[in-house]
Parts: structure tokens; sequence; C-alpha cells
């Protein structure tokens, strides 16, 4: 059976101008920088939203990542790991 839980979430810089500090989703303190991400309905420091295979920043190399099965990934690992379809290798 193919899990098809797959989302694809733009990851958008936005100015904190003067607003209350937003907790980061990824380590939960308070986001005081000038940028940071809203990605998958929560805000999150540039530092910390991480793919969860390669660890690579993602909002640096791109403004695009995914999320299936409760792992954050970027293109290249959600296409390693998935495929195009979005079913994994063993299915």
């Amino acid at each position: 059976m193919v899990n098809n839980r797959t989302s694809e979430a733009t990851t958008t810089a936005v100015s904190s101008n003067g607003s209350p500090p937003k907790a980061c989703a990824g380590c939960g303190g308070k986001i005081a920088d000038r940028f940071l991400l809203y990605s998958m309905e929560r805000y999150w420091h540039t530092c910390c939203l991480k793919c969860s295979c390669c660890q690579a920043q993602l909002g640096e190399i791109g403004t695009s990542c995914y999320t299936k099965r409760g792992m954050i990934l970027c293109r290249n690992d959600y296409i390693r790991l998935f495929g195009s379809s979005g079913a994994c290798s063993a299915c």
C-alpha cells in the first residue's frame, strides 16, 4: 500500500517587522532575527529548518521542502527515498 500523505511545502522568508517574536519549530527558541522562515504552518530560524537526511539548511538551497513520514526533506533526498511518484522504493 502506498502512503499518499506527502506534502510539498513552500519555504518563505518573512520579515519580522516589529511583531512579537515567534517560537522556532526546530529549537523552540524565540526568533529575533530580521528574517525567519515560514513552512508547514510553522516558523523557523533560517538555521533550524534542515533536511532530515543530509542536514542541508533548506532556506539556503531552495524555496521548497518536502515532508513525509515525519521527515522534512530537500528535493534530492525526497526523490532518492521515494522517487518521483512519492512511493517508497520498497513499494
